[in-house]
């Protein structure tokens, strides 16, 4: 039994040292877009199972990338997600690529997985970024709002970014 707690505590220091490399997003742009999350009870933070002797817990983010026109990323942060609404702001006319990440991690291991969409924010408008997440499965969708009408909007994937001057996909 000892040794099970003891490789818990180091899988937990592990996992500590591999979040230092994200960075926050700096969130000081009028809030344009709310992300929704819903989470089922199933896939809440962090628990410890007595039966199975591990500590288990589910970290969701939403990574900030935007593109240049020749459709290369450039990092700006992750906000953490938690059940319910969370805004953020987006540069208007900025094609940016919002990513959802799910990190499930347990005795010693860890798996992720991510949605994400291509989005170019008008300015004047708001956007809802709609995450429901359950037992492994998630379900993402995007919205744009102007005064009081709400359209669903197309998922652009990354690999929809086209360099400036060939066909491109436009969000």
């Amino acid at each position: 039994m000892k040794t099970k707690i003891i490789i818990c505590f180091i899988a937990l220091g592990l996992l500590a040292g591999c979040g230092a490399n994200r960075k926050p997003y700096d969130n000081s742009l009028d809030k344009n877009v709310t992300i929704n999350l819903v989470q089922g009870e199933d896939s809440k933070g962090g628990f410890f199972d007595s039966k199975l002797g591990f500590f288990a817990s589910v970290d969701i983010v939403a990574g900030v990338n935007d593109l240049d026109d020749r459709c290369r990323t450039k990092y700006k942060g992750y906000v953490d997600l938690e059940p319910g609404d969370t805004k953020i702001g987006l540069k208007p006319d900025q094609l940016t690529y919002l990513m959802v990440e799910v990190t499930k991690s347990a005795s010693g291991g860890s798996s992720s997985f991510s949605e994400g969409t291509l989005i170019k924010p008008k300015k004047g408008y708001k956007y809802e970024l709609h995450m429901n997440y359950s037992d492994g499965m998630s379900d993402l969708k995007l919205y744009e709002i102007r005064k009081s009408k709400k359209t669903k909007m197309k998922m652009f994937p990354l690999a929809a970014c086209k360099p400036k001057g060939a066909q491109s996909v436009t969000p």
